[in-house]
């Protein structure tokens, strides 16, 4: 691409709902002081760190993403999701010219509302798209990204992967 489109889904395990049935299997105890008595709590979203929260999150956008009306709507931003262009809770896209890239935002941030969710830490090697994207959705460090541990510098529009290097004996 020749405008890079990078974003992060805010707090998007916390907007997923557990379905009612599957409550009980999301129970734990609490109280507030060591005096109190302890009771039974349950999660009512998706928790961050469970091993099955990426694939319901991945699951639940990508159900949105084929509903006929999503399709109809927001084709753009479901090729996005269809071409895997996100993984956990970043999207890493792009487009061929400015213009194309201000319509791709505007597809994925509508989209993803849709869902109750909100993109946000918007980055870009394009700075007629950056000025585009509302201030409040732009990301506040704008010299480098993190991307699931690569390392993005958008002014430079290169990728940055840290490996170590085995001496021989």
């Amino acid at each position: 691409y020749k405008v890079t489109v990078v974003a992060d889904i805010s707090k998007m395990f916390l907007r997923i709902n557990i379905h009612e049935s599957q409550r009980d299997l999301h129970r734990f105890l609490f109280r507030y002081s060591t005096s109190d008595c302890l009771r039974v709590w349950r999660y009512l979203t998706v928790l961050f760190g469970e091993k099955s929260s990426p694939f319901l999150a991945n699951a639940t956008i990508r159900h949105h993403a084929s509903l006929p009306e999503m399709v109809e709507r927001y084709p753009k931003a479901v090729q996005v999701v269809d071409e895997d262009e996100m993984y956990a809770d970043d999207a890493t896209t792009g487009e061929f010219s400015e213009e194309e890239a201000k319509v791709l935002y505007t597809k994925l941030v509508a989209f993803f509302h849709s869902m109750g969710m909100s993109l946000q830490k918007f980055t870009s090697n394009s700075k007629v798209f950056l000025d585009h994207v509302t201030p409040d959705k732009r990301s506040s460090d704008t010299k480098k990204t993190c991307v699931l541990g690569v390392e993005y510098l958008p002014q430079e529009d290169k990728l940055y992967v840290q490996t170590r290097q085995r001496l021989a004996p």
